[in-house]
């Protein structure tokens, strides 16, 4: 509560207003004062200690005045206005003022957005004081956290240019972030760079030639086995004892071949002449060792010693194995050089060619010398010797290294076939594009880059907990709002019945405009709804401006301020001030507008703080008080202040204490019956309404002229 007013210097009229004492205010303060006087100045005052803002006050400055004080005395302490700024502020303070009509209503005959986005908080109020507070915080730590994880973001983004691969396979901020890890990711690497690397070879790969293995070595052993045992059985036994004694007994080399030579010598002569021996000529029929000759050199003899001297070179000739075997083992290195580079880890076997090339030689020579024996003695067995029992063992111990060297050429060419199967089918932009994937996760997994990612992601969940936080209590706040703006214009409704308004106000809602909130409504009018219209709105068209007389738009005015002085929560706290509220206003709404003032008023006796009313109108001051007076034991506090001339400096204006509020009514009072007696009796000066609304003043000033301890209520009845 504001107590005194001490000061008010170089503001407006008040060049140098000073009360050692003090101009005592009460609970409802009424301050006369003509126009021009300061009442529009002191409302300013005090609208500015409100505000805790010395801007509006500056603008008055006194022309001439060095400098500016006000010295205010309160519930708090001295409030003081000094070297343009206050020392403390009263937030709960309302205006009803040209100011407050002005900002938030209407100015002229336009009401602009800026008017409705103004007009938004004072229906909203303080009753949303807290959800609109919390929303603010909410998005306060919100917006920190945007900011951390923005710069966190900008951390991580600077290294996601580190990784060298085409753009097309770059990852977004939100693929990298959510990367899952790999186990052992540089072998996942190296596994997939390798791939990447074999898909670019794949024609090359497809095209490359397998190693080459080495064909086994097929002696035929039993074949020679059993050529060394065999027996003609076509050859009887005892040409065949009478032929080994006879070249027995001479013993000579060839002899075997000399006589087959001679037996058929005698066959092709058999058919010309008579058997005769070409050397003596006698004649050799009827001897039986020519028979017996004859016997074994038939041609079954002739194929078998045919076989056994074509033995050797028909199947013991191992040349072209050995040249084949030498070109493979040859080519396999250098084909080595090309598969080891898409093939980690490959080791072409190693095989000892010399010694298999001796061992075979060795071999295939005791064999031959077996057969020679044969051939010498046809009709003997010849047992195998033990020298190529021997070389066949060690034969056998190489076939089992080539069978090794070719078991290990085997595994080189089936990795190979996979490795052509793969390389044929497979795609090679994906295998990049998961080779960089694996790139990006090893960088996200990176020792100083995970970290920051694990930071981003907690404050991402911050952030999204929070936002779901602020469209919860925007929901909350969206419909307390609604409930509000239904309530507030229940309120409006009433008040412009109580002041016999012709209008209401219809579809009073908020709207939003990008952050702006705004209070929007419609005029209703005679069963139509009116919009309110832009400021160039063309006249021809019904709106705000064409639709409201002054005094409409003054109601509507008042009624706002009235709804919002009803709505606010905390009017206990409140001072309230209505500065010439019922200008433009007709003798039936300054009544409704006393009335509705004495009912802050009962609230300010029970609840709010102080009510200010400043009038040019001493008989709507009258008014006010008399309606104040029947509260009861409250009218002492009211407090009849004015505003005049200042007796010493005619440019200047003071408050003086102790108005005579009666004497200053009279002369309107006498007015006003002369104009009812002017209706009466002629000329007329005004229109029937106009003096049936004087009626109730003149008698109200006539009881209390004539009955004042009874008007004010101080004679029990």
């Amino acid at each position: 509560m504001i107590s005194k007013i001490h000061n008010i210097r170089g503001i407006g009229r008040f060049k140098d207003f000073e009360s050692k004492q003090g101009i005592e205010l009460g609970k409802l303060t009424l301050i006369y004062s003509e126009n021009g006087q300061g009442k529009s100045t002191l409302a300013d005052i005090l609208r500015s200690l409100s505000e805790g803002d010395g801007a509006r006050l500056l603008g008055r400055k006194t022309v001439g005045a060095s400098n500016q004080f006000v010295k205010l005395e309160t519930d708090e302490g001295v409030a003081s206005f000094h070297n343009e700024s206050w020392n403390l502020s009263f937030k709960d303070i309302v205006v009803f003022d040209e100011v407050f009509i002005n900002d938030n209503v209407y100015e002229g005959l336009k009401v602009s957005a800026a008017h409705r986005e103004k007009l938004h908080p004072i229906i909203v109020g303080e009753a949303q004081k807290h959800g609109v507070q919390k929303v603010e915080q909410l998005v306060a730590k919100r917006e920190a956290t945007t900011s951390e994880r923005t710069q966190v973001k900008k951390r991580i983004v600077s290294v996601l240019g580190t990784i060298p691969m085409q753009s097309e396979y770059k990852l977004s901020f939100d693929q990298f972030i959510e990367l899952p890890s790999v186990e052992d990711i540089d072998g996942r690497i190296a596994s997939q760079n390798s791939m990447v690397e074999q898909l670019k070879a794949s024609d090359k790969i497809q095209s490359s030639s397998p190693f080459r293995s080495i064909s086994t070595i097929a002696l035929p052993v039993n074949d020679l086995k059993h050529l060394l045992q065999k027996k003609l059985s076509s050859i009887a036994d005892d040409a065949k004892e009478v032929l080994q004694a006879h070249i027995g007994h001479f013993s000579g080399k060839g002899m075997e071949s000399w006589l087959r030579q001679g037996s058929q010598y005698i066959d092709e002569r058999e058919s010309e002449t008579e058997d005769i021996c070409p050397f003596c000529g006698q004649s050799l029929a009827g001897l039986s060792l020519i028979k017996h000759y004859q016997a074994i050199f038939e041609e079954t003899y002739e194929a078998f010693e045919t076989e056994v001297s074509t033995f050797g070179s028909q199947r013991l000739d191992f040349s072209s194995w050995i040249a084949d075997a030498k070109s493979a083992c040859e080519s396999n290195p250098a084909r080595a050089a090309f598969w080891a580079s898409h093939l980690p880890g490959l080791e072409v076997p190693d095989l000892d060619l010399d010694f298999v090339e001796e061992t075979l030689f060795n071999t295939v020579s005791e064999m031959n010398a077996l057969l020679e024996k044969k051939q010498n003695a046809l009709f003997m067995e010849i047992e195998v010797s033990p020298e190529l029992e021997a070389a066949l063992n060690r034969l056998r111990g190489v076939r089992q290294e080539i069978d090794g060297y070719n078991y290990a050429i085997r595994n080189l060419n089936d990795s190979i076939d996979r490795l052509q199967s793969k390389t044929a089918s497979g795609d090679l932009a994906a295998a990049e594009g998961e080779l960089a994937k694996l790139e990006y996760t090893k960088l996200r997994y990176r020792n100083e880059v995970a970290c920051d990612c694990e930071i981003y992601l907690n404050l991402d969940r911050r952030w999204n907990d929070l936002d779901e936080k602020v469209k919860h209590q925007r929901q909350i706040n969206t419909q307390a709002i609604d409930d509000i703006f239904r309530e507030y214009g229940a309120s409006l409704d009433k008040h412009l019945e109580a002041f016999g308004a012709s209008f209401r106000i219809k579809d009073l809602t908020q709207t939003q405009h990008g952050a702006v909130f705004r209070a929007d409504y419609k005029i209703g009018l005679s069963g139509e709804s009116i919009g309110l219209g832009q400021p160039k709105t063309d006249i021809s068209k019904r709106s705000f401006r064409n639709v409201l007389s002054e005094g409409d738009k003054r109601t509507l005015a008042l009624a706002f301020f009235l709804s919002q002085v009803e709505k606010r929560s905390n009017l206990q706290e409140t001072i309230v001030v209505f500065d010439d509220p019922v200008t433009s206003l007709d003798e039936n709404r300054r009544i409704n507008t006393s009335e509705a003032i004495v009912e802050v008023c009962k609230r300010a006796n029970q609840e709010a703080n102080q009510v200010f009313v400043l009038s040019h109108r001493p008989d709507f001051l009258h008014s006010v008080l008399s309606d104040y007076m029947r509260i009861g034991d409250h009218k002492k506090s009211a407090k009849l202040l004015e505003i005049r001339y200042d007796a010493n400096s005619p440019h200047s204006s003071e408050i003086k204490e102790d108005w005579d509020i009666y004497v200053t009514v009279k002369s309107y009072h006498a007015k006003n019956i002369s104009s009812v007696v002017n209706f009466i009796y002629g000329p007329v000066e005004h229109e029937p309404d106009h003096i049936w609304k004087l009626l109730r003043p003149i008698l109200e000033t006539h009881f209390q002229s004539c009955y004042p301890d009874i008007y004010r209520g101080e004679v029990n009845s």
